[in-house]
């Protein structure tokens, strides 16, 4: 019931939900028909000075250093990178609620790689955000997994196996997040951003690609935007 890049080839672990780092920003500071729709649109030199991202492993820099590098190859990622650094994109402190917090109350006027689902709640109470999914897609996931010597595996097994059930991966839609059960979709209010909704393509990294990848991000972020 899940697509084989979610499930650890030697079953050590499965991804229970998704979520996209997209683009959003405050729609006082930056309308949305102004906005940056596409990842090449990062560039434009209207948008300088005005871009923030955050140097955490989950939404930060490090992390879309590594799906740059798979969307446009290692040279054509570094080209990227000179080009977004030279539009004066900045890092800011905090985790992604800090983020999330800022560009609602107008802070930050474009948060890169934020998870959009975050805005969701506050776009539909008409809060002055928005955001965008542009393609393709980043996808990241959030995995389940039994450690060893767990005082009570079956329990354990249990509550996993509710996790990856129709009921378990509706109730994570109910709390916002994105299932990965094929056949099971977001609730209304966050599938707007979804690419199993809008059919927009996806780069989804297996976990042991990514953490490969991520050591060298990590070098690339600190000596080009540290």
């Amino acid at each position: 019931a899940l697509p084989i890049l979610l499930v650890d080839k030697d079953h050590m672990w499965v991804a229970v939900w998704s979520a996209w780092n997209g683009i959003t920003w405050n729609t006082n500071r930056v309308s949305t028909a102004e906005a940056p729709k596409t990842w090449e649109s990062l560039l434009d030199p209207k948008y300088k000075d005005k871009m923030f991202w955050q140097s955490g492993s989950a939404q930060g820099a490090p992390r879309l250093i590594t799906h740059f590098r798979m969307m446009y190859g290692e040279d054509g990622a570094m080209e990227y990178l000179k080009k977004l650094k030279a539009n004066d994109i900045r890092i800011i402190p905090g985790d992604a609620g800090a983020q999330e917090a800022g560009v609602v109350s107008g802070e930050f006027a474009i948060i890169v790689g934020l998870p959009v689902h975050q805005i969701s709640p506050h776009k539909q109470r008409g809060a002055p955000v928005d955001g965008i999914n542009p393609e393709p897609a980043l996808a990241r996931t959030s995995a389940v997994a039994l450690i060893r010597n767990a005082p009570h595996p079956s329990v354990a097994m249990l509550f996993i196996d509710f996790l990856l059930s129709v009921d378990g991966q509706q109730a994570l839609a109910e709390a916002g997040f994105a299932p990965t059960r094929k056949g099971s979709q977001p609730i209304p209010e966050y599938r707007w951003f979804a690419p199993s909704v809008t059919g927009k393509k996806e780069i989804m990294l297996p976990t042991q690609q990514e953490n490969a990848m991520y050591e060298k991000s990590t070098a690339i972020y600190n000596d080009m935007f540290r």
